[in-house]
């Protein structure tokens, strides 16, 4: 009858509803985190450029290289020290 199909089809809707609805606990209790990922990409933290940088903008906080030549043998003089 009409009245069984649309009893049916209610239900078929509530048990979707139900599924969703567990999902997002589920999701919710085994990601907890997920939710505050959005916020982190609009922050005005350290990364709200995403990460990216310019071409050699952030050069000049480098230190500059050491002019020593150093044998091999010295770095596993230095190594074995370092362990002691």
């Amino acid at each position: 009858t009409p009245d069984e199909a649309d009893r049916r089809r209610r239900q078929i809707e509530q048990l979707q509803s139900n599924v969703y609805k567990i999902k997002q606990l589920y999701d919710s209790r085994m990601n907890p985190r997920a939710s505050d990922r959005p916020s982190l990409l609009t922050s005005a933290g350290a990364f709200a450029d995403g990460g990216t940088t310019g071409w050699g903008a952030d050069d000049d906080d480098d230190d500059p290289p050491l002019d020593v030549n150093v044998t091999v043998t010295d770095l596993k003089a230095q190594n074995e020290a370092a362990l002691r």
